[in-house]
């Protein structure tokens, strides 16, 4: 990505800040989170054709407003998976520096990036880490 470190940084630890236990929109930012989660949330429903962008934008400016709460400075970061679209899963954005989401874990917990405990995701579910199952076949 383009993005500098400074702003990825800021961006992160906005994110970070916004889910965390005792911060004063965690419980919005849970419910919205919950809105796009596993069914019976409308998942498949908003993954249509006809929901699919339109969805996923108000989603979008709808966790940049909360961010933006934390750091008025923060936007959502964008990154442009057509410049690598059959390897997208590697390198940038996941890499495992703490300025970064952390490497694919195949569904166990992350544990490089910003992402890795103690942090976890505030989904309500028993899942006490975040998890990417990327398909790479």
């Amino acid at each position: 990505t383009c993005m500098s470190t400074a702003r990825r940084e800021r961006f992160l630890n906005a994110y970070k800040a916004v889910t965390t236990v005792g911060h004063p929109q965690y419980h919005q930012m849970k419910q919205l989170i919950s809105t796009h989660g596993a069914p019976p949330n409308n998942f498949n429903e908003i993954h249509t054709d006809p929901f699919f962008l339109p969805w996923h934008r108000w989603y979008a400016m709808a966790v940049e407003n909360i961010l933006r709460n934390q750091d008025c400075r923060v936007t959502i970061p964008w990154w442009r998976w057509s410049k690598k679209s059959t390897t997208w899963w590697t390198g940038s954005p996941f890499l495992a520096s703490n300025n970064w989401l952390g490497t694919n874990t195949k569904g166990s917990c992350v544990n490089s990036g910003a992402f890795q405990p103690p942090w976890m995701p505030p989904t309500g579910s028993s899942t006490q880490c975040l998890t990417y199952n990327f398909w790479q076949g």
